[in-house]
């Protein structure tokens, strides 16, 4: 190839590159937390007297505005000074915020289940007893079909979330708190669990913290759509020039 070829060719491809990777690194934003209510606002109702009583409680989330956000996500943690904290749930019966965190192997993120487990004190007349402790959260749509959850870390938010759910419409969230003396069986809601433990000592009771949040990137920016278009462009430029020699 003669010199002048070779340089047109290596200019063209180097021009190809840039207008293809400028784009993508425009879009590769993490998204941030925006702890509550989601850009653009969104409506909030819910099922139930709280995640660790009856049948646990159940939000449905809608009214959503995807205009003011590149991308958002759903997940749960812990508010604490008024801050999120990801994936930080606490449950306790000891009077001390013990902390339940992401469990993998008692998962389905594709079935729209993350569990979160820990272990709590409860005193009785005999002496201290170890309980088992978890938080389900499982998100469905607004008629109850299951909803994929996805790992956060591989989109740049912190792995301690266990499963976020890439919000696209209306969805629901079912948040429950339960207990049990055998780490592999025999859980219940929280407060039937600690009610119905016998000889246990007075003065204590269940205590549980929780909250969600969401994570959002922002509107691409014009200039983002135009490197896109560029890229776009001069790769159709090419591919016809090519086919034009060829």
């Amino acid at each position: 190839m003669p010199a002048t070829g070779f340089v047109g060719s290596f200019v063209r491809r180097c021009a190809l590159a840039g207008a293809l990777l400028l784009p993508a690194a425009a879009w590769a934003v993490a998204p941030t937390v925006v702890p509550y209510p989601a850009p653009g606002g969104n409506t909030a109702t819910a099922v139930g007297s709280g995640p660790a009583q009856g049948s646990g409680i159940e939000w449905t989330y809608g009214g959503f505005d995807p205009s003011a956000y590149g991308s958002l996500y759903y997940g749960i943690g812990n508010y604490v000074g008024g801050a999120f904290v990801p994936g930080w749930p606490t449950l306790t019966f000891d009077g001390t915020p013990d902390v339940l965190l992401f469990n993998g192997s008692a998962s389905n993120l594709a079935s729209g289940l993350a569990t979160f487990s820990g272990t709590s004190i409860v005193y009785t007349t005999t002496g201290p007893r170890v309980a088992y402790t978890r938080l389900t959260l499982t998100v469905s749509d607004t008629s109850g079909v299951a909803l994929e959850l996805s790992s956060p870390a591989p989109l740049g938010m912190p792995a301690e979330l266990g499963g976020v759910l890439p919000v696209l419409g209306d969805y629901r969230a079912h948040w429950l708190f339960e207990a049990s003396f055998d780490q592999d069986s025999g859980y219940t809601v929280a407060n039937s669990f600690f009610d119905n433990v016998p000889s246990k000592l007075q003065g204590y009771s269940v205590q549980s913290s929780m909250g969600g949040a969401f994570y959002a990137t922002p509107v691409p920016e014009p200039e983002t759509y135009a490197l896109m278009l560029a890229g776009l462009l001069t790769a159709g430029s090419i591919v016809r020039r090519r086919r034009a020699h060829g």
